[in-house]
Parts: structure tokens; C-alpha cells; sequence
């Protein structure tokens, strides 16, 4: 059972909520266009959507409207899209191109290697739990598939003996004390009144304690058999990610200098429009 903190929950609900709204705003685009090109890509009546094209006069079949009072709306127009409906449609759909480019990015881009420590301790004695993990977030697997950690990526300092409390939005550093120790395994299930349980608490805050002067490699524990590993891996460097957000502010405000010019160049082509009909002639 995952333990998740409301910094984490409002972390995912955030980007849950960028995907939707991408999603959403690649519905509304295909639908501007299907709409565009829904009357067979012909001109129609601005009042009541009648097709108008190859009519000899100036008023609707339909509705019997002026065209040159409501207008006449071409496939393009209703196609498109307002500045501001323009200027949130890009911010929403950047995720659905960032994405996949960014990962490409970071592949090809410089890497640089990191090591990771980290220390499973199985209980001998108790049997209460799988294991303990140390890496140095501090974590405990139950018997039952349970999982419970001091809150969820949480780090403990092995020096000052601290947590950091991510139950709330605001992270409290603790103590890290025996009871904290019981907390966690209470949450897997464990019988924390037994005294071989509470002897491997004490010596957990030990060991936790001698990580800061003998590693965690050095480790002699007594009631726990222990299992150490080190892995090594890349990450992409620290300077490649500041210039990967700057591409992408680049790529943001490109768009809008794109749509500019489009917008520029439509009204160059539009047609005039026509100017008000001559007043009749009295007969006489």
C-alpha cells in the first residue's frame, strides 16, 4: 500500500490536469475544422448557415436576409480562431509536442553519472516485515505487500537525526525518533509491542545514526541480515535542462509570431467587401 502526501497528490493532479487540458483543446481544434468544412467547404449565409455561392443576388433564398447587412462566412472563417481562443489552445496543446521532443532531447543531450547507495535490512528475529530500505529515503515492505514510508520520497538526514513531515502542504522538518520508527511499522501491520520488534527499532536509528561516518557500506547490523548495493546511473546535466526550458519558451512564443504572420497574410488576401448598394432611381 502506497502512503502519498497532499504535496504529491497536487503535484499529479496538476499535471493530470495539463494532459486533460490538452486533450481537450486538440477535441476543440478538430472540431473548429470539421465545422469548416461541414457545408461541403462552401460560403453560407452568416444569419441561417444557407449555402450561398452561385446566387445572382444579394438576398438569402433561405432567410431572405441582406448578405451585405449579416454577412457571408467562409470555410476559413469558421475555421478559425481568435488571438485570445489562440493564445490558451497553444499553452494547453504544448505538453503534446514537449513531450515527446524533450524526451529525444534528453537522450541525445550531455549526460553525467551518478552513484546511488542503498541498503535493504531483513528482520531475523520478528518476522513482522519483509524489509527495510535505505537509500537514504527510509522506507518498510510488510508481509502483505504494504509499503509505508516517512511520507512518500521522503529523505532522512543521518546527521541532525531529522525527517521531513510532508502530511500537510507546508514540510515541517521532525525528529527522527524510536516512535517514528513504531509509526512505520505499525502502518505495515507490524506487532510493535513485541520486544524484538522494539530492539530492531533501536538499532535501525542506530544504524541510521553511523551512516553519516561509516556508510552504508560498512554497516555490521545484529538483528537484521543486510544487503548492500550500489548502482550507477545517467542523468542529463544540470545546465542541459536550463537550456532545454529555453527552447521551449523560444518554440512557445514562436507560435504566436507564426500565427501573426498568418493572420497578416489573410487579411492581405481577403477580398474587399462590397461597397452599399446604389439608392434606387425614382420612376417616373
Amino acid at each position: 500500500m502506497m502512503y502519498y502526501g497532499p504535496f504529491e497528490f497536487v503535484i499529479l493532479s496538476i499535471l493530470l490536469a495539463i494532459f486533460i487540458a490538452s486533450a481537450l483543446g486538440i477535441l476543440y481544434l478538430w472540431y473548429r475544422v470539421y465545422k469548416g468544412e461541414a457545408s461541403g467547404g462552401l460560403p453560407v449565409c452568416a444569419k441561417c448557415g444557407y449555402a450561398v455561392r452561385g446566387l445572382t443576388g444579394l438576398d438569402c433564398p433561405e432567410c431572405g436576409a441582406d448578405l451585405r447587412e449579416v454577412g457571408i462566412i467562409t470555410p476559413k472563417q469558421r475555421g478559425a480562431v481568435s488571438p485570445m481562443m489562440f493564445f490558451l489552445l497553444w499553452t494547453l496543446l504544448l505538453p503534446v509536442p514537449s513531450c515527446p521532443i524533450a524526451g529525444l532531447l534528453l537522450w541525445v543531450g550531455p549526460q553525467t553519472t551518478v552513484q546511488g547507495d542503498w541498503l535493504r535490512l531483513m528482520p531475523i528475529a520478528s518476522g513482522e516485515y519483509q524489509w527495510i530500505i535505505i537509500n537514504p529515503y527510509l522506507s518498510v515492505e510488510g508481509n502483505s505487500a504494504q509499503h509505508s514510508m516517512l511520507d512518500e520520497h521522503l529523505e532522512i538526514d543521518p546527521v541532525a537525526m531529522t525527517y521531513e513531515d510532508r502530511s500537510s502542504a507546508a514540510i515541517v522538518t521532525k525528529p527522527l525518533d524510536r516512535q517514528v520508527i513504531l509509526d512505520m511499522f505499525k502502518r505495515v501491520n507490524a506487532d510493535i509491542t513485541r520486544q524484538d520488534v522494539l530492539d530492531e527499532a533501536d538499532e535501525l536509528l542506530s544504524i541510521i545514526r553511523g551512516i553519516s561516518t561509516q556508510g552504508l557500506a560498512r554497516l555490521t547490523p545484529i538483528h537484521f541480515n543486510q544487503s548492500y548495493h550500489r548502482n550507477s546511473y545517467q542523468e542529463p546535466a544540470g545546465w542541459f535542462m536550463l537550456v532545454l526550458l529555453g527552447l521551449w519558451v523560444v518554440f512557445w512564443i514562436g507560435g504566436f509570431w507564426l500565427y501573426i504572420r498568418i493572420c497578416r497574410k489573410n487579411q492581405s488576401n481577403q477580398p474587399p467587401s462590397p461597397g452599399p448598394a446604389p439608392p434606387s432611381q425614382p420612376t417616373g
